[in-house]
């Protein structure tokens, strides 16, 4: 999701950060490979070591690894890190470059996170509470699994998040408190706003999906309707104050969004409301969108409709009413009649059809016409797929351009899931 956290910890608090962070991967220089202190601290981590040079450790090369990645001369405007955490980072980087083949995902601004900013609960407290799964490592009948009532894949991470990090500033605790109480007592507000966010897609999924270069046209679509969700879903919240005005901690991130008007409105006119999983299958920019393309496809099309226009000349001149003219990836397009009517077609050399294949049932045939209209339809056809993968790499593009207005929208609105969850849970089982 493009989330980039940095903590220094102690050997002493390790434990308790990992138990927390529960990576799928945890990097260590290789050289540490053998550290005997460090293998008793991660024994229940140990499946999930993943040894790598220590020279990708390099405080240095990290440096320019980060600077590189957000487009910066210097770091100082993210905060300032100490070596330890620039050398980790880096190595991050790397790594994440090494396995993506050389892409990056997209990435937030690299937060830093100091100690005591989130509380730390050891590992044997964490399982004894069963915060994010039970004794049986199963997550139903956690705490999360009890509370969480988000309708959205980006709250549902965020609300995990909170728990297995709890705030430990008041200030902070009392901003979220504020959301929770404005939501908890809007109730019919609260209800509208989680029926829109049960149709929102999930952006930051299809935003990382578009910077790995691994989208289809269905993750624009998701851009598109989810941006057109969150326009919706942030002007209703601020026509509709629930008889009290939005918390600032609401109000001041809704008037960061942006309403992306340029955006939606070409992605909207560009596809089609049926898409395929891949670009390289065509047929997703809706028509008028492109008048070059547009051509092709009548092109393409009115070739087509001479195939089938053959097909007609072709029954009449063998009085064969099954005979059909297919195409498959193998042959192409054929001429097919089934083996009882094959002496009807003309055998002589010079004729009009050449045989292709025999089956048992049928017996397959061209013709110099057929090969003709083959060669011009497939012309059509990709130079049409052509100018569509043309046409979809300029619409990724454009997202990419503002990929982090995207992704900050798909934080509020995930906090708006989160919060509006809790204030559900406090509505029907009288929490407080």
């Amino acid at each position: 999701t493009g989330s980039f956290c940095v903590q220094e910890v102690t050997s002493g608090s390790l434990t308790s950060v990992l138990a927390r962070v529960e990576p799928n991967e945890l990097l260590i220089p290789d050289h540490l490979e053998t550290n005997s202190t460090l293998f008793k601290l991660l024994e229940n981590g140990s499946d999930r070591l993943v040894p790598i040079s220590s020279s990708r450790f390099d405080s240095q090369n990290g440096r320019r690894q980060l600077e590189t990645a957000y487009e910066v001369s210097s770091l100082e405007a993210f905060g300032l890190f100490t070596r330890a955490e620039i050398s980790a980072a880096g190595a991050l980087l790397d790594y994440v470059k090494l396995t993506q083949k050389g892409r990056l995902p997209r990435l937030n601004p690299i937060k830093q996170l100091r100690a005591g900013e989130v509380m730390e609960i050891d590992a044997a407290t964490r399982r004894n509470l069963e915060i994010s799964q039970t004794f049986s490592n199963k997550k139903n009948g956690s705490l999360i699994s009890i509370i969480d009532l988000t309708v959205t894949g980006a709250g549902a991470r965020l609300l995990a998040n909170w728990v297995t990090a709890p705030l430990t500033n008041l200030n902070d605790i009392a901003a979220r408190h504020d959301v929770f109480n404005w939501f908890y007592e809007g109730s019919e507000c609260r209800n509208e706003i989680r029926a829109q966010l049960r149709k929102l897609s999930d952006l930051e999924r299809a935003l990382s999906r578009i910077n790995l270069d691994r989208a289809g046209p269905r993750d624009l679509a998701s851009i598109r309707d989810g941006l057109d969700l969150s326009v919706l879903i942030l002007d209703q919240l601020n026509r509709n104050s629930c008889a009290a005005p939005l918390p600032n901690l609401l109000s001041e991130k809704i008037a960061k969004v942006s309403n992306f008007l340029g955006l939606r409105e070409k992605l909207g006119r560009a596809l089609k409301s049926n898409l395929p999983l891949s670009a390289r299958d065509g047929d997703f920019i809706a028509s008028g969108y492109s008048n070059k393309l547009d051509e092709l496809l009548v092109l393409r099309d009115s070739s087509r409709k001479l195939i089938a226009k053959l097909q007609v000349e072709y029954i009449k001149t063998t009085n064969i009413s099954s005979l059909k003219i297919r195409h498959n990836n193998f042959l192409g397009y054929f001429v097919e009649v089934s083996t009882a009517n094959v002496k009807k077609v003309p055998s002589d050399n010079g004729g009009t059809f050449i045989h292709r294949q025999t089956l048992a049932n049928t017996v397959r045939f061209t013709t110099v016409e057929l090969n003709d209209l083959e060669r011009q339809t497939a012309r059509a056809a990709d130079l049409a797929l052509s100018q569509e993968n043309k046409l979809f790499e300029e619409l990724v593009l454009e997202v990419k351009g503002i990929n982090d207005e995207i992704a900050f929208a798909a934080q509020v609105l995930a906090i708006i899931d989160g919060i509006s969850a809790l204030a559900e849970v406090a509505a029907k089982r009288s929490f407080v």
